[in-house]
């Protein structure tokens, strides 16, 4: 290891009686067995999942999302850019105008909350605003960290800092040949152009290599493809990728795919628009991991 290198615990200690999420199992801790008595010592622990440090994976707040099982360890390793907020106020919101100059896929917010651990004006924490959560996702940061007990506030009867980077889907179009989020557009998608992420890349063919990287699997649609959509496993964390009605994928992006599936047609119709057609993948994807919950394989 390089010896310039420090390691620092951020976690804090599990003991019983600690600070949790109003509403959490409460911890505690104490001897199931002990070396006096059985010749070894083994604790009793009881606790909620998400006590103390802790990562808060997509299944959290929505069933048909990956659990942390299915998020990559890579995910959570590299540089990240360290977000000063040490200066907020208690219960403040941390907007946008934060965030500025954040680079990179890890951001770590300090509110230097980490302070007040065990005293009454813990859960008192600044917090993120969705607007400043969106603004994360749409720069491409991958994780979050934060030294307080939620990226909202506490507590709260709605999570939108928690939905909008649990649950960051996202739409990806290319920059070159591709028509921007218009006005009309926007108009159409009937209020999901607000919460649903648009985002335009220079090159979608190593956009998607990159989310091979982070384990999602890409599936292009393809009318001459072998195998049908219902055919295909969707359960897992996905990206769908779809051509220009009549053309279909360009060479290299068709080539780029995990697998390409095809959309049964009947008639004489042979092709579907675009919209059409995401719509069919997507409602496909979300009843087999509704399949998956009801037939308990975990993850979903």
């Amino acid at each position: 290891m390089n010896a310039d290198v420090e390691l620092v615990d951020l976690s804090v200690p599990i003991v019983t009686g600690m600070p949790v999420y109003p509403g959490d199992p409460e911890v505690t801790i104490g001897p199931a067995l002990t070396a006096a008595r059985d010749g070894v010592n083994v604790l009793a622990v009881h606790m909620g999942s998400q006590s103390g440090t802790h990562v808060d994976a997509p299944y959290h707040l929505d069933d048909a999302l990956p659990d942390l099982d299915a998020l990559p360890l890579e995910r959570f390793a590299g540089p990240a850019h360290v977000v000063d907020a040490r200066g907020a106020a208690p219960r403040s919101p941390i907007g946008p105008e934060a965030l500025e100059g954040v680079t990179g896929r890890i951001v770590l917010v300090a509110t230097g909350w980490s302070a007040h651990w065990g005293t009454p004006a813990y859960p008192e924490h600044p917090y993120l605003t969705e607007e400043a959560a969106r603004l994360l996702v749409e720069r491409g940061v991958h994780t979050v960290g934060i030294d307080a007990l939620s990226v909202d506030p506490t507590p709260a009867e709605d999570f939108p800092a928690h939905r909008v980077l649990c649950g960051a889907h996202a739409v990806i179009a290319p920059k070159d040949r591709a028509v921007a989020l218009t006005p009309a557009a926007a108009k159409v998608a009937s209020g999901a152009a607000e919460t649903v992420p648009y985002l335009q890349v220079t090159n979608l063919a190593r956009t998607l290599r990159e989310l091979q990287e982070a384990n999602v699997w890409v599936m292009g649609a393809d009318q001459a493809a072998p195998v049908a959509l219902a055919e295909a496993r969707l359960d897992g964390a996905t990206a769908f990728v779809l051509g220009a009605e009549g053309e279909g994928l360009r060479r290299l992006t068709r080539e780029t795919c995990d697998q390409l599936l095809r959309i049964p047609m009947h008639g004489r119709v042979e092709s579907l628009n675009v919209s059409v057609a995401a719509g069919i993948c997507l409602y496909e994807c979300r009843r087999q991991r509704a399949g998956a919950l009801s037939a308990g394989r975990g993850q979903v």
